[in-house]
């Protein structure tokens, strides 16, 4: 008998947890994933990363897309060898679509460079700019198209000219498409 609970789609990934009445200390499982509602295109999933806490197991499954349905299968590999035995089939698991996301930069404060990591929910233009504490442009670190997914830029804290950047407070602004996210970043000469 088995206890499973809803899997959890999270930040990166789904937790599959479930938890046996009893178990062998030496009991194995497979986790495979399916896409959608229906079929049985079953792919196994390494099950070298079940995490286990008593009779409680967990199965963290990070190579999911944003936007995709995926079905989860638990089976107990029998010792010796043999079919193994399911002990569930989830409903399907729908991964939600990240928003457009500017992280704060690291390291804050930086110098001489810092890393700006952003989330794009779809392909299109981008622009990412830093500006002074006044509002003036500084630099633009992007200026272009990119695809869905996540990003990581470089400012080394040099403006437009190439010239270095004095010690203070910068904004840095994404734009894509009508959406913009900011931040503060701090420079330290």
């Amino acid at each position: 008998p088995v206890h499973r609970h809803a899997p959890a789609p999270g930040r990166g990934g789904v937790t599959v947890h479930w938890t046996l009445i009893e178990a062998d200390d030496g009991v194995s499982f497979l986790v495979s994933r399916a896409p959608g509602e229906e079929g049985d295109a079953w792919t196994a999933l390494d099950a070298a990363d079940i995490e286990r806490k008593d009779l409680s197991f967990s199965f963290f499954d990070g190579a999911v897309e944003e936007g995709a349905s995926y079905r989860y299968r638990v089976a107990v590999e029998r010792p010796g060898g043999g079919e193994p035995r399911v002990l569930f089939e989830t409903a399907p698991v729908d991964i939600p679509r990240l928003p457009l996301l500017l992280e704060q930069n690291r390291p804050n404060p930086f110098n001489p460079s810092t890393a700006i990591r952003f989330h794009l929910p779809e392909a299109g233009r981008v622009r990412l700019d830093v500006f002074d504490v006044r509002g003036r442009l500084v630099a633009t670190i992007v200026d272009g198209r990119l695809p869905a997914g996540n990003h990581v830029a470089e400012w080394d804290g040099r403006d437009a000219t190439g010239g270095a950047c004095s010690s203070g407070v910068f904004f840095c602004r994404l734009a894509a498409g009508k959406e913009r996210r900011s931040m503060k970043m701090v420079l330290l000469r």
